[in-house]
């Protein structure tokens, strides 16, 4: 019966070892060990956004991607430059969620979600954007 006992315990040490080694990060420093033993190395670089970004949509130029930030914390237009993928502009929103829309590259239509309204963003001179106005939506 202690040997019985005693395979069992190997057993479970094995397996936590086994466990530990799968959760931990990968030989390689920029690749990741999953739970079911897969290993991911992420593309590219990264650049610190939102918490859920739902909506995008790439300017006609393909120049400027443009996307909104709607999950938890407070919904955000944030524009990234298509070339270099950094994060350009972050600009706040009262309410959105998925519909993003470009009239030419210089306007950005944007769906204000369970709000009755469509925010307006226009470049400025400086090549920023700025909150133009909202369209509120009959009904």
């Amino acid at each position: 019966m202690l040997a019985k006992s005693s395979h069992a315990l190997l057993g479970f040490a094995l397996s936590g070892a086994l466990l530990s080694a799968a959760f931990a990060q990968a030989p390689d420093t920029n690749s990741f060990r999953l739970h079911n033993g897969w290993q991911i190395t992420p593309a590219g670089t990264h650049e610190k956004t939102g918490d859920m970004l739902l909506g995008c949509a790439l300017s006609p130029d393909g120049k400027t991607l443009a996307l909104t930030n709607v999950g938890y914390n407070a919904h955000q237009l944030q524009i990234v430059d298509a070339n270099t993928g950094k994060l350009r502009q972050t600009l706040p929103l009262g309410r959105a969620w998925n519909g993003v829309a470009w009239r030419g590259n210089e306007t950005l239509y944007i769906g204000g979600g369970a709000s009755p309204f469509i925010h307006v963003f226009q470049k400025s001179f400086s090549g920023n954007f700025v909150a133009a106005f909202d369209l509120r939506l009959p009904g």
